[in-house]
C-alpha cells in the first residue's frame, strides 16, 4: 500500500498553497487532496429538502476538478471527498489508510466564505498520530525548493528529539539550527518561595545567580545531545541558546533570521515541570511566519 500525504482542501488560497507545498514534499508518497463534504441541517418547511445536498456535492465536484487541475500531470496527485465533520474526517482518514503526514492550510473558509479551518488545523495538530505540517498561504511559492534553513526549537526531550530527527531526514540538504530556549522553571521552586522583599533577599539572589549557572551547564549539556543526533545521520546541525520563554523566543527567532520552515515536537520539559507543547505549538503554528510542522 502506498504511503500517502494527506491534504485538506476546500478551495482556499491556504489549502492551494497546502497543496502546492505536499507535492514539494513529496518524495515516493502519494499525495491526497481531500474535499470533506460538511453535514447540512435539514428543515422540514424546505420545498425542495434535496436541494442544498446538490449545491454541497456540486461544489464537492468543482473543488475536486480544482485539485485535480492544480495537480496538472502529476500522476502521484489524487483527489478525494467524504461527508462530515472535517476534523473527524481528517483524522479518521490518517486512521483508515498509510498517511505519513498531514499538510494543510493555517486557515480555510466556511460556507459563507468565513475563515473557519485555523480552528480544525490546531485540532488536528493537538490530535494527529502523524506529523502535521501548516503552512501559510505563501506556501511552496514562499520558500526555496528545496529548503534552506530549518529551525527545530530542542530541550533535549525525546520528542525534541524525534523532531530533530524528522528535520534532518526530512531537509538533509537544509541548514538546520537546534535553539534552546534558557528559561526558568519557575514552578519547580528552584529559586525558592514568595516574599515581601522585607528579608533574605540576598540569599533568594544567591539562588537565582546558581540557577542561571546550572542552566548554562544544561545547554550545553541538552545542545550536545543535538549534536549526537546530527551524528547518527552523517550531518552537522547549528546549535544556538536563547534567553526568554520558549513560545516568544521560536517565534523571534523565525522572524528575526528569516528562517524557511520550523519543526517542533509534540512536547516539552521544562525542569522537573512537565507541559504539553501543545501550548507551545499551538503559539508557534499561529504566529510563526514560516511553515511549523509539529511531530510526534
Amino acid at each position: 500500500m502506498s504511503r500517502i500525504i494527506l491534504v485538506p482542501y476546500d478551495g482556499s488560497e491556504e489549502s492551494k498553497a497546502a497543496l502546492g507545498y505536499a507535492r514539494g514534499l513529496a518524495d515516493d508518497e502519494r499525495v491526497v487532496a481531500l474535499v470533506v463534504v460538511e453535514p447540512i441541517p435539514t428543515r422540514p418547511d424546505r420545498e425542495d429538502p434535496s436541494a442544498p445536498y446538490e449545491r454541497a456535492f456540486e461544489d464537492a465536484r468543482d473543488r475536486l476538478a480544482e485539485a485535480r487541475e492544480l495537480a496538472g500531470d502529476a500522476a502521484s496527485v489524487d483527489a478525494e471527498f467524504c461527508y462530515g465533520h472535517p476534523l473527524h474526517e481528517i483524522l479518521g482518514y490518517v486512521d483508515r489508510y498509510v498517511v505519513e503526514e498531514v499538510v494543510m492550510g493555517r486557515y480555510g473558509r466556511d460556507e459563507a466564505g468565513e475563515l473557519l479551518l485555523g480552528n480544525v488545523a490546531e485540532s488536528v495538530v493537538r490530535r494527529s498520530p502523524v506529523p502535521v505540517t501548516v503552512v501559510g498561504p505563501e506556501g511552496s511559492a514562499g520558500r526555496p525548493d528545496p529548503l534552506e534553513t530549518v529551525l527545530v526549537p530542542f530541550d533535549g526531550s525525546a520528542p525534541a528529539r524525534e523532531a530533530l530527527e524528522y528535520a534532518l531526514g526530512r531537509f538533509p540538504g537544509a541548514a538546520v539550527t537546534a535553539l534552546y530556549a534558557d528559561y526558568p522553571a519557575t514552578g519547580d521552586g528552584e529559586v525558592g518561595p514568595c516574599g515581601d522583599g522585607s528579608t533574605g533577599f540576598e540569599d533568594w539572589y544567591e539562588r537565582v545567580a546558581a540557577w542561571h549557572e546550572r542552566a548554562d551547564r544544561d545547554a550545553e549539556s541538552v545542545l550536545g545531545l543535538a549534536e549526537d543526533v546530527a551524528d547518527g545521520h552523517g550531518l552537522e546541525v547549528e546549535t544556538e541558546t536563547e534567553p526568554g520563554d520558549p513560545t516568544r523566543v521560536v517565534v523571534d527567532h523565525a522572524e528575526r533570521t528569516g528562517v524557511d520552515h520550523v519543526v517542533v515536537g509534540s512536547h516539552s520539559r521544562e525542569g522537573v515541570t512537565r507541559r504539553l507543547l501543545g501550548s507551545v505549538a499551538a503559539f508557534v503554528v499561529r504566529r510563526s511566519p514560516a511553515s511549523v510542522t509539529v511531530v510526534r
